[in-house]
């Protein structure tokens, strides 16, 4: 019971990151992940209201999930979308937009920093992890791939459907799909000698 409580724990605190690293690459409004292109994509083309394409969004990779490996998908993966969202609204509350465009850079830099770092905690909690990430995670297992490798493959695939769609993006964009996988990969490394 307790290694069950601190696995939901590690999740929750994964999810809780990730959701701090978006309200910062939100607020330096440099262009979001391949996800948020997606997303404002489904919105623009179909009509929908933004508040409502993430969980659109995030059916469909857990779909995709469910067809990679099912073992992954559990509660958590219902749940952890639910905590980023509430680690995003809550960092809003205290993150303010930068007033030039060097603060806006560092925080899309430490935002996306701390994304990486959500993923690499997430990865410990061996309870499941929002559908995006488990099904990059799953499909890097499956395929016996570099972790880097698939997770560019991935937001490359994602932002080119987003940007199909009319989504929006931006040099953020571009640094996300550089950077998160490489970083992430970092994180997960060094956590698991951790945890």
């Amino acid at each position: 019971m307790r290694s069950l409580v601190r696995r939901y724990l590690i999740m929750a605190l994964g999810s809780l990151l990730i959701g701090t690293g978006v309200a910062l690459v939100v607020s330096g409004n440099l262009g979001g992940d391949s996800m948020t292109t997606l997303e404002q994509g489904i919105s623009r083309s179909f009509s929908i209201e933004m508040a409502l394409t993430p969980l659109i969004a995030n059916a469909l990779f857990t779909v995709a999930l469910l067809l990679t490996d099912r073992r992954r998908v559990s509660l958590d993966t219902l749940i952890c979308p639910f905590l980023i969202t509430l680690g995003l609204k809550l960092a809003s509350l205290i993150i303010h937009p930068g007033e030039s465009l060097l603060g806006r850079i560092v925080q899309m830099v430490v935002g996306y920093l701390f994304v990486a770092l959500g993923i690499g905690v997430g990865a410990q909690s061996e309870t499941g992890s929002n559908p995006y990430d488990g099904f990059v995670l799953a499909l890097s297992e499956k395929l016996g791939k570099d972790y880097r490798i698939i997770r560019w493959a991935v937001d490359i695939s994602v932002l080119v459907v987003g940007i199909i769609l009319k989504g929006s993006f931006g040099i953020g964009t571009f640094y996300a799909i550089a950077t998160t996988g490489i970083v992430a990969d970092f994180f997960i490394g060094l956590l698991a000698k951790v945890f």
